[in-house]
């Protein structure tokens, strides 16, 4: 655990396996088990959205998304300016380049259609919330973060 993180080390909730809604793209484990059984894959989505949209796929069918607190990852997007690509693929995306990471608008559009709200704008969910009646999103939704997070899980070591 970092050192310099004050809050984390004062709020000890948050140091076990815990569930959340949408996991970070940039490194994720898959359940293959799970996925067969319940994602359904589409080619709509080029780049962006389509962990956030597994994540979704995920909760919908009620099993969680889990952060393992111990495990550090590093993402270093500055790499990618070595190849002649930019750093940031979503303000790239925004600005045009289709040919590395997608249509943004298009991408986000096939996001609000299959989920029915807009994911850069999360007050949208209220309108389609009874469509995620019995599901982990629908606990989610309902959850008050700051009470901790929705369930945490004993892994022992890992």
């Amino acid at each position: 655990m970092p050192s310099h993180n004050k809050w984390l080390k004062e709020n000890d909730v948050w140091r076990k396996p815990f569930s959340v809604e949408i996991t970070a793209w940039t490194a994720m484990g898959i359940n293959v088990s799970k996925w067969n059984e319940f994602i359904h894959p589409t080619d709509d989505y080029h780049f962006h959205m389509w962990a956030p949209d597994i994540s979704i796929q995920f909760l919908h069918n009620n099993c969680h998304n889990l952060v393992l607190p111990k495990l550090y990852l590093m993402n270093k997007q500055e790499l990618k300016e070595n190849y002649g690509i930019d750093a940031n693929s979503a303000h790239s995306a925004k600005r045009g380049n289709d040919y590395h990471f997608g249509k943004w608008d298009t991408t986000h559009k096939v996001w609000e259609s299959r989920w029915g709200w807009d994911y850069d704008t999360p007050s949208s969910i209220p309108k389609v919330k009874d469509s995620y009646k019995g599901t982990l999103i629908e606990q989610f939704l309902n959850h008050d973060i700051g009470q901790g997070p929705l369930k945490t899980f004993d892994l022992g070591e890992y």
